[in-house]
């Protein structure tokens, strides 16, 4: 069993936003245009919050947090951005007692981040040299991931029995929270007109919704009953 110290046990929840270069949008491989390894791919960065056990006590939680962001404005600045990034997850690590086997490692949150937002992290910090491999891989892959696309799935699938991962879409409709005030809009664009501004506010509202998706996903955890017991 695991233990979690109101005060050590850490959580992160996070967005990142990435850019792609146009000429990736005609690639029918998978409904996911960036790919990290491929030149003119990169980062442009983030919004993150930090959070205890007893944070997670109302609906409106998402709006005491403190968010960090990291930013640049285009590829050449990648660098510095990630290692703000990498600093802030070792930091957020140096909070677990080590010597204790049962405490919890520190969480990752948020919605498609197993399958890219930590993947990514970790190619581009590889690629711009953060770190060695071997510290990125364990300060990023030794983490627990609590991926909302995931968890969500029982609650949103049960009219078919194929499980498939859901989107913040579905979420943010099964809560009833509007989605983000202009659904049609495109980052990669945004990043070609400089609107730099209208991409961190969004992104900041969307890590907002996916803590209030976590706050209902909690509770309903809190309450269900397990028909296996």
């Amino acid at each position: 069993m695991v233990n979690f110290s109101n005060t050590r046990s850490k959580t992160i929840i996070f967005d990142l936003e990435m850019y792609y270069p146009e000429s990736q949008k005609d690639i029918r491989n998978g409904s996911l245009h960036f790919n990290p390894n491929e030149q003119g791919n990169f980062i442009i960065g983030g919004v993150f919050a930090t959070f205890c056990v007893d944070d997670v006590k109302s609906i409106d939680f998402g709006s005491k947090l403190k968010y960090t962001h990291f930013w640049c404005d285009d590829e050449d600045g990648e660098k510095q951005m990630l290692d703000g990034i990498y600093q802030y997850f070792t930091q957020a690590w140096d909070s677990v007692n080590k010597l204790d086997a049962k405490e919890a490692d520190l969480t990752l949150c948020g919605i498609g981040i197993s399958r890219v937002d930590v993947p990514s992290l970790y190619v581009r910090c590889l690629k711009r040299e953060i770190d060695t491999p071997s510290n990125l891989f364990s300060t990023f892959f030794k983490t627990k991931f609590v991926d909302l696309s995931e968890v969500g799935i029982p609650l949103f699938g049960r009219n078919r029995r194929i499980l498939h991962p859901i989107t913040k879409g579905d979420l943010t409709k099964m809560f009833g929270m509007a989605m983000t005030s202009d659904v049609k809009f495109d980052v990669r664009n945004a990043i070609d007109q400089k609107r730099f501004d209208d991409i961190r506010k969004r992104t900041e509202i969307e890590v907002k919704q996916i803590a209030n998706c976590y706050w209902h996903l909690s509770r309903y955890a809190l309450t269900a009953k397990n028909p296996w017991y």
